[in-house]
C-alpha cells in the first residue's frame, strides 16, 4: 500500500532558495569564478530537492515500511522493529538539521524528543513518531494517518 504525504508548501521554500541562490549567483559573477560556482551549486541544490519532492512516499510492502523521498532519501524500516506510533508536535532544537516550513529530511535533532530521522512535510507539527524495538525514532507526515497505522498495525497516540 502506497501512502501520500500531507501536503505542505515546502516545494515553494526550496524554489525560493534556489531562486535566490541563483540570483546570487548571477550577481557574485562579477567577484570570480569560485563564488558564481559556490552560488550555483546552491541553487542546484535547492532545484533538486524541489523537483524530488512530489515523489515523497510511504509504502508498506512485504512487512517493511518504505519511506522515500524520490531518489535522494530511502530508508525501510520492518513493521516488526515498530513499537508505537505516537501523534506529536515536535521543538526543533538548535543544532543544524535539514529542516525547512513545510519539509523534513534526514536526521533532525528536537528539543523534546532528541534525533529523529525524518521524512516529512512538516518540520514539527503533526508528525507521526515511529519509536522501534532499539529506541530510534523516525517522522513522518501521511495524509492519511489511520490508514498508514492500520497498514503498520499500530493505534495513534496523540500527544501535542
Amino acid at each position: 500500500m502506497a501512502f501520500r504525504p500531507r501536503r505542505s508548501l515546502g516545494w515553494a521554500w526550496l524554489l525560493m532558495f534556489a531562486v535566490v541562490s541563483g540570483g546570487v549567483s548571477a550577481g557574485l559573477a562579477a567577484g570570480g569564478w569560485r563564488l558564481w560556482a559556490l552560488a550555483a551549486l546552491l541553487a542546484g541544490f535547492g532545484l533538486l530537492y524541489a523537483a524530488a519532492f512530489p515523489a515523497m512516499r510511504y509504502v508498506v510492502a512485504d512487512g517493511v515500511l518504505t519511506m522515500s523521498y524520490g531518489p535522494l532519501l530511502r530508508c525501510h524500516l520492518p513493521l516488526s522493529e515498530i513499537r508505537s506510533v505516537t501523534r506529536a508536535d515536535l521543538r526543533p532544537a538548535a543544532r543544524p538539521s535539514f529542516r525547512l516550513p513545510g519539509l523534513a529530511l534526514y536526521r533532525a535533532a528536537y528539543a523534546d524528543t532528541g534525533t529523529v530521522l525524518m521524512c516529512a512535510t512538516s518540520a514539527g507539527r503533526g508528525v507521526l513518531l515511529l519509536r522501534t524495538r532499539d529506541g530510534d525514532l523516525f517522522g513522518i507526515t501521511p495524509a492519511d494517518e489511520t490508514g498508514v497505522a492500520v497498514a503498520l498495525g499500530q493505534v495513534v497516540r496523540g500527544r501535542r
